[in-house]
């Protein structure tokens, strides 16, 4: 009898014991599914960020060098100067929720971004032309994002393993691969926002 029950307890114990190891594995799987998942979404925003930045630089370098602005240049910048402003929220929040950057504060980021953001949108340019020379007022405010764009790109530099040529969209697969795999508990994208904020300069206001 005490054999019996002995049995039972070492099968008790044994059940037990694989039902919680196999729902430890489960929760590990979970856990490190969802940490690439968000790692994977982090990603794609600090492309998005660091694209952006590099793509206008390089749009506002041609416009002031010709001195002219198109219709296509004009939404492009637009497009890149709200897709900073939101990304940068998107991720700020998210270091916020789970900890980090507590005492960040992206005000400066945006409100300077969406300054850009809104010259563009109500720049007009006559509808029976495709582009407008600039002013000597525009040339100076196109100016002003140009270096706010260059001090992005020095924290980029500064900051990322891999980056793209200036004026163009997109990262390579090696930045894609490389932060993948580091994931969120890398500090890259931390460092980043922290660098975008210390560098944004109220000088370059444009209102």
């Amino acid at each position: 009898m005490q054999m019996k029950q002995f049995n039972l307890v070492s099968l008790l114990l044994s059940v037990c014991l694989v039902v919680c190891l196999t729902l430890w594995i489960l929760s590990e799987y979970k856990n490190n599914a969802y940490e690439k998942y968000l790692s994977s979404e982090i990603v794609n925003q600090i492309v998005g960020i660091t694209s952006s930045t590099s793509y206008s630089l390089g749009i506002l370098e041609d416009v002031l060098k010709s001195g002219m602005l198109t219709i296509a240049q004009k939404d492009e910048l637009a497009l890149n100067f709200s897709e900073i402003v939101f990304d940068i929220q998107d991720v700020a929040n998210f270091a916020q929720y789970i900890g980090e950057l507590k005492d960040f504060n992206y005000n400066k980021i945006t409100i300077v971004n969406s300054d850009y953001y809104h010259y563009f949108m109500n720049l007009e340019i006559p509808f029976d032309r495709d582009r407008i020379r600039l002013s000597t007022e525009q040339i100076e405010d196109m100016t002003k994002m140009k270096n706010q764009m260059k001090e992005y790109i020095e924290v980029i530099e500064d900051t990322l393993h891999f980056t793209a040529e200036v004026g163009t969209r997109g990262q390579s697969n090696q930045f894609f691969d490389y932060y993948a795999e580091e994931g969120i508990t890398d500090n890259y994208w931390v460092d980043l926002l922290k660098g975008y904020e210390a560098s944004t300069k109220w000088s370059n206001r444009i209102y």
